[in-house]
């Protein structure tokens, strides 16, 4: 008797976490970084790195070549404001629900190629050379 009811509560726990991960996809975009605002809003776009205009901007956003954007939320402001008009690559995990991507990977073309130039991995590195610099070898 609880065998039968066991079954189909243990077979819909399971569909029931594996719906969650259906929404997410891993893909590569290609497009440019440009203020939140000014997509969303049409405001004033910052021309360039050092246009006055990206102080007012609260975030920025991959901008692809339809018009469509992707937020970038785990990468920090000041990386995505010194990279605004730039071509990048980025990898990672998409949520279509709230338009963002994780970032695995943020690639900027420089010339014909692209360089890697921030990932979970070198954010992974750099926090465990600050860890050991603060708590010395094998701390923390």
């Amino acid at each position: 008797m609880k065998r039968s009811i066991l079954y189909p509560l243990v077979l819909v726990v399971s569909i029931a976490f594996m719906v969650p991960a259906g929404a997410y996809a891993a893909k590569t975009v290609e497009g440019w970084i440009q203020g939140l605002n000014c997509v969303r809003y049409g405001h004033n776009c910052p021309i360039d790195r050092l246009d006055p205009h990206l102080m007012f901007e609260p975030d920025f956003v991959l901008l692809l070549k339809d018009g469509d954007y992707w937020l970038m939320p785990n990468v920090a402001r000041i990386v995505k404001a010194k990279y605004v008009h730039k071509t990048i690559r980025v990898t990672g995990n998409t949520d279509a629900k709230f338009k963002s991507i994780e970032v695995d990977k943020l690639e900027v073309k420089d010339g014909g190629s692209y360089k890697t130039i921030w990932s979970k991995a070198m954010m992974k590195k750099e926090w465990q050379k600050r860890q050991e610099e603060f708590y010395g070898e094998g701390g923390g």
